[in-house]
């Protein structure tokens, strides 16, 4: 999924982006509300993955 918008123009993102935004207005959700939880959940799935190679180089030197 990520593959396909890399081959988006910027302008075809913003479109995109306004019609996720008005879709999600109809339906009573705020979208600044709805990203900053997409951005919270990618961080706590992926925080493991950030502190994982300085706890494996801190395993090699015998720490």
């Amino acid at each position: 999924m990520a593959g396909l918008t890399l081959d988006l123009t910027s302008a075809k993102k913003k479109e995109i982006q306004k019609t996720v935004k008005d879709l999600m207005r109809k339906k009573g959700l705020d979208y600044e509300d709805w990203l900053a939880q997409q951005e919270l959940n990618y961080l706590l799935d992926n925080i493991a993955d950030a502190i994982t190679p300085k706890t494996n180089y801190a395993n090699k030197r015998g720490e």
